[in-house]
């Protein structure tokens, strides 16, 4: 007379048959799931940086800064000027006006900021002081 398998038998022979080992190795992370998304030489990955040929930031902003607009100027007068000397011009009227940030900015980039002076020891406090 056969026996009957259990409960945890007949589980172990579906796996064995097939009924759960489709799923097998299919994680997110296993290597079998990898396999359909191989690299085939000359491919790249996403995210592999900024494309040949295109512009960085620095490059643009460069092409930008030279284009020619029509400038007011403080005569009244219109003239034409690339953008970078609008920018300047405008820099330079708001300083005029009495803007502190725009006359901050004026004199840092004409003559550069004032060095700060740092003590390390006293002597040198003492001879700062003579």
């Amino acid at each position: 007379m056969q026996e009957l398998p259990n409960e945890n038998q007949s589980r172990v022979t579906d796996m064995k048959i097939g009924n759960k080992s489709d799923k097998r190795g299919r994680s997110p992370g296993s290597l079998a799931a990898l396999e359909p998304t191989k690299l085939k030489k000359g491919d790249r990955l996403p995210g592999a940086g900024r494309p040949h040929g295109s512009l960085s930031l620095k490059d643009k902003l460069k092409h930008y800064l030279e284009l020619d607009v029509q400038v007011k100027m403080p005569d009244g007068s219109i003239q034409s000027k690339q953008v970078l000397d609008s920018i300047i011009l405008s820099l330079l009227s708001q300083a005029n006006k009495g803007n502190i940030k725009a006359i901050e900015q004026v004199l840092d980039r004409g003559f550069g900021k004032e060095a700060e002076v740092v003590i390390t020891r006293h002597e040198d406090a003492l001879k700062e002081l003579k």
